[in-house]
């Protein structure tokens, strides 16, 4: 099963109803069911990290069925790459 399969189709076969519901708004969407809208895409990557922690979900307005994005855990704060003491150089 491809990633994201299922929210894919989801949102792909209720194109139309989510437009009317939620215009050009960002929705979180998780299986088969929209978690969140929000304005903008920092908004909805917020909601999501807040909501669904690392799990997969996917991220799109109604009206960008066909538009991808992928944004890895760094970009969201979520992972950090700076290692405690970091700061600290040893010699």
């Amino acid at each position: 099963m491809v990633m994201l399969e299922v929210e894919r189709k989801f949102i792909e076969e209720r194109r139309n109803e989510l437009l009317q519901q939620y215009g050009g708004k960002f929705l979180v969407i998780k299986g088969e069911e929209v978690t969140g809208a929000y304005d903008t895409m920092d908004e909805a990557l917020q909601g999501a990290a807040s909501k669904h922690g690392l799990e997969s979900v996917l991220i799109r307005r109604p009206v960008d069925v066909d538009q991808e994005v992928s944004v890895p855990a760094l970009m969201l704060g979520i992972l950090s790459a700076n290692l405690p003491d970091s700061d600290k150089r040893t010699g």
